[in-house]
């Protein structure tokens, strides 16, 4: 095997989260636009992005979608996209990300491998999230139940985050939000990606928070996939 070195120095390392080092940069310029939507021109300021994202970092959690739970999103890019990925990961939960273009079993196939709890899509894919996702909760973006999952005041009664959201404030008192902007990432695995194996079999590779997180590693699982005799 050859090995390429660069010519430059070596990159220094953090034990900083990727959402930690995502706000270190958009701490000192609140006021810039940092997301942009290009088709609608919708944007988030920095500030604007980091609330969001503590904020449905805190209504996950309340939602028991936090800390060693799985998230799954099926959109394009949106800014939404940024947000949910970075909530997922200050939450210490973890996101598998869906390819839009697939189809219904194809969903099915990575919501179950993924152990997903959530699947939350843009409307327009909502026909084949549904048919996919089975049991388990499909949230539209820009919906009510979306909302929800922001602790908004105004969510559907049928949404299971929602409605864990609403005993939060029955228990507890006031808006999940009080608590939400002060909260804590924890670490753990944020991203199961898949990706192509042989006879279309779809492979999971999982990202750590921090770059050495091995105590945390996953013991690895044997899958066989359909048509294909090599287990994994």
């Amino acid at each position: 095997m050859t090995i390429f070195t660069s010519p430059y120095a070596d990159v220094a390392l953090t034990d900083l989260s990727i959402t930690e080092r995502v706000f270190a940069d958009l701490t000192n310029r609140p006021d810039d636009v940092v997301l942009t939507d290009g088709p609608t021109g919708r944007s988030l300021t920095a500030q604007a992005f980091m609330d969001q994202v503590k904020s449905m970092a805190g209504g996950l959690t309340a939602a028991g979608l936090g800390a060693g739970h799985t998230v799954a999103i099926m959109a394009p890019n949106i800014p939404e996209y940024c947000v949910i990925f970075h909530a997922v990961a200050w939450a210490g939960g973890t996101i598998t990300t869906l390819n839009p273009t697939y189809t219904a079993n194809e969903v099915a196939h990575q919501l179950k491998d993924a152990d997903a709890e959530v699947l939350i899509t843009i409307p327009d894919f909502m026909d084949t999230a549904t048919a996919g996702a089975g049991d388990i909760p499909v949230v539209a973006i820009g919906s009510d139940d979306y909302s929800g999952l922001f602790g908004d005041r105004h969510q559907c009664a049928h949404c299971c985050a929602a409605l864990i959201i609403r005993h939060h404030r029955a228990t507890q008192g006031g808006d999940v939000i009080a608590s939400q902007l002060g909260g804590e990432c924890r670490p753990n695995h944020p991203f199961r990606q898949f990706r192509s194996g042989r006879n279309h079999c779809r492979l999971p590779t999982v990202l750590p928070h921090l770059r050495d997180d091995s105590p945390h590693e996953p013991a690895p699982r044997r899958r066989r996939c359909a048509g294909n005799n090599a287990a994994f």
